[in-house]
């Protein structure tokens, strides 16, 4: 079998490496941009274009991107199938830190180039590739046969997408696929974009609490200012400065941080503060000049005609960690020439109305499961029965399995995927019984501190007026090392004074290779009881979404049409109940009032193609259908964040059926 090769880029590469400057000029539509940049860069790097010199280093593989990037690499390796691809991921200076092939012949072909944990791939030693491009460019790239700098890589296609850091958007890593040009897909691109996103969201599940809350917090605050607005938004936390375009306009860098300590000081003994920050100048220094006028764009500001600003800041303290977020509005009205007045602590109706309200301090005297309560609000999915109307044969037996559990007072561990309804099943079986359920959840540990002071306080039958109590630790295998030793000794407990213990752990099915964080507290679980995902509920998404939307909309029951119907019991749901719960709500935001129809449901409820399609086109649709949700319906923004064109983009929509 021949190997396919593009005549017209193997030629320019040809020209190019003959006479650089003379080739260039002749580029045109034939080499892409990215291409041509790349060349240039490997040249001026002084890369052998014939060389095959290789540069080990040392790496740590345990890493948190390492961590994070494991789950989305391995669903993709079972996805795949036996497609001889290799799945590579790279640090932030294009270093290899894992590699999982599909296909025998995939690691043959990835071992004969040394793309293997420990190399450097970086542009400047290798030349154009899926890795060391992306770190140079920030962007996705197709690298195709001719389109590589040195020959040795000449057969192979390599689609690279960056994995940027969620919460400080700085570049972390690369995902790169790479495979023989006969055996490759343009498709390859948009599933490197597809797991490097979820990559990315697994690094934001990794964030420390605190980081969480403020990004989220800041993420809030942007949505709700209108986009006229002058009022500028940033947030701070010990590894982290975020700011919006109003407030990289109003400010110059040092101001910025001026601001932010500012902000710091005025909450240190207040979880809120209100105060005028003075851009006259600053503790301990002279007057600053005040930075050039913005570009006269729409929407921007014009000038600097104001001398101050009035600041509102919020507080978000987990332990010993903390974070700021800043509300910044220009004033005309400034006060005394290099003076600023002490911060003022707002009242909790002194705030703007836009402000989200600062976490409130637990109450001396509340209960514990108050306080629990106050803390953490039960999710919408939580507090919705899954069962009304059920078909599902799994989920009758989960129900029935926890049930005896819960009379017999034995621990028990629910599995199964995210968004399945682990809790929502707890609180009906409980129901029914008269027991009362506390959720505790990785943050509540965090917030009220001792767990295994929280487990004997909330299991003392006959406290609670409510019922007898189910404790629900939620998402365990998540906890830390410490937490899960508090559990096991907890768990060890009715074992030797033969009390009972209705203890319900959920935890997330692991694959067969992952060790299970989970092994010390399996001696001490009476039952586990696996929960179905929704694709394997297919006949209950009618009760469920008709469920879903009386909880949304209590005071008038919405309805679906029965095509709309027919279009869920279809979709594709990897987000489980969570995924169609946000669909309804997206659906009620575009009609108010009356039956929700087809038209009015996100792209990602559609899942339904026009002919059967191969692993990698699969694949390539869920991509599209996630970031067409994610984008809102926006098919340029989805285009260019899946790094292909509008045009290829339309082309997929209707081969797929999701025109």
């Amino acid at each position: 079998m021949t190997i396919p090769v593009n005549d017209d880029l193997s030629r320019a590469r040809s020209r190019f490496l003959r006479d650089r400057r003379a080739a260039a000029a002749e580029f045109g539509h034939l080499v892409p941009e990215q291409i041509a940049g790349s060349w240039r860069r490997s040249a001026q790097a002084g890369v052998d274009a014939t060389g095959d010199a290789t540069k080990q280093v040392t790496i740590t593989s345990d890493t948190v991107l390492a961590r994070c990037a494991q789950e989305p690499m391995n669903q993709l390796v079972h996805a795949l199938g036996s497609l001889d691809v290799g799945i590579v991921l790279s640090d932030e200076r294009s270093h290899v830190l894992a590699r999982a092939d599909c296909g025998r012949a995939a690691t043959t072909l990835l071992n004969g180039i040394d793309l293997a944990p420990g190399f450097d791939f970086s542009e400047g030693f290798v030349g154009t590739n899926g890795v060391g491009t992306v770190i140079q460019t920030r962007m996705p790239i197709y690298v195709e046969g001719a389109a590589h700098f040195q020959e040795r890589f000449l057969r192979y296609v390599c689609a690279g997408a960056p994995i940027l850091d969620p919460i400080t958007r700085r570049l972390a890593g690369v995902l790169d696929l790479t495979c023989d040009i006969r055996d490759a897909s343009q498709m390859m691109q948009t599933v490197a974009v597809q797991t490097a996103h979820a990559i990315e969201q697994q690094l934001l599940h990794a964030a420390s609490p605190v980081e969480r809350d403020v990004f989220e917090a800041f993420e809030d605050a942007m949505r709700s200012i209108p986009s006229q607005s002058r009022t500028a938004v940033l947030a701070v936390t010990d590894r982290m400065t975020l700011h919006s375009d109003q407030a990289h306009a109003l400010l110059t860098d040092a101001e910025g941080r001026a601001l932010c300590k500012a902000a710091k000081r005025a909450t240190a003994a207040a979880s809120r503060a209100r105060f005028v920050f003075e851009l006259s100048g600053f503790e301990g220094g002279g007057p600053l000049r005040a930075p050039a006028p913005p570009a006269r764009t729409s929407g921007a500001l014009h000038d600097r005609a104001f001398a101050a600003l009035q600041v509102a800041a919020a507080r978000f303290d987990r332990g010993l960690a903390h974070g700021v977020l800043i509300w910044a509005k220009p004033t005309a009205a400034g006060t005394a020439h290099g003076r600023r007045p002490a911060a003022q602590v707002a009242t909790s109706n002194a705030h703007p109305s836009s402000q989200p309200a600062a976490p409130a301090a637990t109450q001396h005297g509340a209960s514990l499961s108050q306080q629990l309560t106050q803390t953490h609000p039960p999710m919408l999915v939580d507090r919705v029965s899954l069962s009304r109307g059920t078909r599902s044969n799994a989920w009758q037996l989960a129900r029935r399995e926890l049930g005896t559990s819960l009379r017999r007072g034995e621990a028990t561990l629910l599995l199964g995927e995210i968004g399945v309804g682990k809790v929502s099943l707890v609180n009906e079986v409980a129901a029914a019984q008269r027991l009362h359920v506390h959720v505790i959840t990785a943050e509540t540990i965090e917030h009220t501190g001792d767990l295994s002071a929280m487990l004997d306080t909330l299991t003392h039958v006959g406290q609670d007026p409510l019922g007898d109590p189910v404790l629900v630790l939620r998402n365990v295998h998540l906890l830390p090392a410490d937490s899960r030793t508090q559990i096991e000794r907890f768990l060890r407990a009715p074992r030797v004074h033969g009390d009972p213990g209705r203890i319900v752990l959920t935890a997330e099915q692991l694959t067969h290779d992952e060790v299970s964080p989970l092994s010390a507290l399996l001696p001490f679980i009476a039952r586990t009881v696996v929960v179905p995902a929704l694709r394997e509920r297919r006949g209950d998404i009618p009760a469920i979404a008709q469920s879903l939307l009386d909880a949304m909309q209590p005071e008038h029951r919405r309805a679906l049409s029965p095509a709309a119907l027919r279009t869920l019991a279809e979709g594709h749901w990897p987000g489980n109940i969570h995924q169609l719960s946000d669909a309804l709500r997206s659906a009620l935001e575009q009609r108010p009032d009356g039956v929700l129809t087809p038209a009015d449901l996100p792209p990602h409820a559609f899942s339904a193609a026009l002919r059967p399609l191969t692993e990698l086109e699969r694949q390539e649709r869920i991509a599209i259908i996630t970031m067409l949700y994610r984008t809102r319906g926006n098919r340029s923004a989805a285009a260019r964040a899946l790094g292909i064109s509008r045009a290829t983009l339309y082309r997929r929509l209707a081969e797929y059926g999701l025109s």
